[in-house]
């Protein structure tokens, strides 16, 4: 999942002929997750630098606010506000 950074200037190129590189939603490994304490200034910052926004920061029914956004080789990357570690919910 994590390749030198010259391998993502021609991933495509790596595939089997034909092939194209897809989003994983809605596969079995469909996002991957990162926790911040403050989201909004990591939410500009991408998209200022011209990230594909798949969702806006939003409250989640799992009780969470996020935003998804797309990562390298098309990848969905959930970026989750939460308290760090001891004081998280990931106790």
């Amino acid at each position: 999942m994590i390749y030198k950074d010259d391998y993502y200037a021609d991933s495509e190129h790596h595939l089997p002929v034909g092939r194209a590189l897809q989003s994983t939603a809605g596969s079995p490994f469909d996002h991957i997750a990162f926790s911040y304490e403050r989201i909004a200034p990591e939410f500009e910052r991408m998209k200022a630098a011209g990230a594909t926004i798949l969702q806006p920061i939003a409250d989640r029914p799992e009780g969470v606010k996020s935003f998804l956004v797309e990562g390298p080789d098309a990848v969905v990357v959930e970026i989750v506000e939460a308290k760090p570690i001891p004081d998280g919910l990931w106790q």
